[in-house]
């Protein structure tokens, strides 16, 4: 379960189609302004043994754009899960945290998350140049600190880290997402551009180097603001072998500007 949810996570990296952008060149840049604001809503449904059926609403703020880097802020909003295993169920919502015993359990771990805010700084390709720093934020959890490593860590997989050279129709990059022993292996390949809109397809090989097997593709579409090049929506599917167990995932994410 561990394994896949660090994959979730990863899928945080990761309209109507008409290719009206022909044989043009298209430079993939980040163009952002202080003070943008995007609303990010992530949904996640997997199959398996274990069954998870999961939303997350969060904020990302611009909080300045100097000599090439950028400062985004990001706050968890929302969450809520339904699991089941071996024919018990249960549920969590961080908007209505104490309707159980382990809804009650949960909320005392995850409530310091909803309330924190994580700045990361990238540059205008989306390489990672400031993380966030967890050991002042939750100097008082130490365990705390260790899950929200594995979140970070995820967060600053979202931004695509896009190439040096623009980009044809067609013309594809490489992007490697490594999480503490769990790697995917992308390919990213613009399929098309909107008046709005980039797309690209995105197809995957997933694999461990732990001591848990786990080996499997992900496949999907995501697109992102021809404006400013951020993330605007996605749907992806995993398929995983796990130590011998199959699992599949499907995961979605929706980004809105406001």
């Amino acid at each position: 379960m561990k394994k896949a949810l660090k994959i979730i996570g990863i899928m945080l990296v990761l309209g109507f189609i008409a290719n009206c952008g022909g044989d043009r060149d298209h430079l993939l840049r980040y163009n952002v302004e202080d003070g943008d604001s995007y609303n990010l809503t992530f949904t996640m449904s997997m199959e398996g043994l274990l069954t998870i059926e999961m939303n997350m609403g969060s904020t990302l703020d611009i909080i300045s754009t100097n000599d090439n880097e950028i400062v985004t802020r990001t706050s968890f909003n929302s969450i809520s899960m339904d699991m089941s295993m071996s024919g018990e169920s249960v549920s969590y919502d961080s908007r209505n945290p104490y309707g159980s015993e382990f809804s009650n359990l949960m909320h005392k771990n995850i409530s310091p998350m909803l309330s924190a805010k994580l700045e990361t700084t990238i540059n205008d390709r989306g390489r990672v140049l400031k993380a966030p720093d967890l050991a002042s934020i939750f100097d008082n959890n130490p365990n705390l600190q260790a899950q929200m490593s594995d979140m970070t860590k995820q967060m600053e997989n979202m931004f695509v880290e896009y190439p040096e050279e623009a980009l044809k129709i067609g013309d594809s990059f490489d992007v490697q997402l490594d999480n503490e022993g769990m790697s995917i292996a992308a390919v990213y390949t613009l399929t098309g551009v909107t008046v709005t809109e980039y797309i690209l397809s995105v197809n995957g090989d997933i694999a461990s180097s732990d001591e848990l097997a786990v080996t499997g593709t992900m496949t999907g579409t995501q697109t992102f603001f021809r404006e400013s090049c951020m993330p605007k929506s996605s749907d992806m599917t995993v398929r995983m072998e796990v130590s011998g167990m199959t699992m599949t995932m499907e995961t979605s994410m929706e980004v809105e500007k406001y």
